[in-house]
């Protein structure tokens, strides 16, 4: 995902057939359930490190059992159409690592680590 805003989610995501709720009640039930999550989040800057955006993702982390992790993964987007999706006046973002310092303090019982798909298989060459 790239926000636990619905607004922002709907609006960057472009969802088909499922709605930003369909996502929240999913981790819902599965934290219900008590299993552990991976939730992966793709980090635009400008974007991720908003207070408004961090803060509903600190929230909707706190509510994911022990054991689950936040996976952070570069979204690899145009940050100037993105952000001109978004409504930018009166938004400061704070800094990925500031942000990223945020959410191993407030919410230390979930693991923060980053995703960095594997880009090719290379052969051992002696």
């Amino acid at each position: 995902m790239i926000s636990a805003r619905a607004a922002t989610y709907e609006t960057l995501h472009g969802p088909d057939g499922y709605r930003f709720a369909d996502v929240r009640a999913s981790l819902r039930l599965a934290a219900e359930l008590r299993l552990a999550l991976s939730v992966l989040v793709l980090v635009l800057p400008g974007v991720f490190d908003r207070a408004e955006e961090l803060s509903e993702l600190i929230a909707m982390l706190s509510e994911l059992p022990n054991g689950s992790a936040l996976l952070v993964r570069d979204l690899h987007a145009d940050p100037f159409r993105a952000l001109g999706r978004l409504q930018s006046r009166g938004f400061e973002p704070l800094g990925v690592a500031a942000a990223l310092d945020r959410i191993k303090h407030e919410v230390p019982q979930i693991r923060v680590g980053a995703f960095v798909p594997r880009l090719a298989s290379v052969p051992h060459v002696p």
